[in-house]
Parts: C-alpha cells; structure tokens; sequence
C-alpha cells in the first residue's frame, strides 16, 4: 500500500481484515515485492498500473474497493477556464 497514515480509515479496514499491510513509496515497488512474491498482493489504480507493469502481472478484474479522487488543480493553471465554461 502506498505510505499514508497508518492508523487512517482506509488502512484500518485491511488490517481489520486479519491483513498484514506494507507501505511502500510507490506503486513500482509495489509491483517488483509482488512479483519477488514478497507481498500476495499490491494496490495500485488502472492508469498506473498500465504504465508501470512489464505484462508479467495481471491487473484483476474484481474490485476489492472504490475510493473518490479528488483533485486539486492550481488556480492559475489554463484548464479552469476550460472547466468552468462546462
């Protein structure tokens, strides 16, 4: 699991769930422990996985959990006029 607070709600669930969880700074990291059979299993969105992942793993098919994104857009970036027309 990428770093974030160990004790937050979104972690909590997981080790709820009798998981042992292990941070990583990355999702490149995640992917090689994976892989070196280090860790069962490594969180990881669609996108970055495509782009990090060499085809030697497979990206499943079930969710194990949707969370919202929120995205923070600096305020004198050209995209919000774009935004704020629609």
């Amino acid at each position: 699991m990428l770093r974030t607070r160990e004790n937050s709600v979104f972690v909590s669930q997981f080790i709820d769930a009798g998981l042992d969880v292990i941070f990583v700074e990355n999702i490149e990291t995640g992917i090689k422990m994976v892989k070196k059979s280090r860790v069962d299993f490594s969180l990881s969105d669609n996108l970055s996985f495509a782009q990090k992942n060499d085809q030697a793993l497979q990206f499943s098919r079930n969710t194990l959990l949707v969370t919202p994104i929120t995205l923070f857009i600096n305020p004198n970036c050209d995209v919000i006029s774009v935004l704020d027309a629609e």
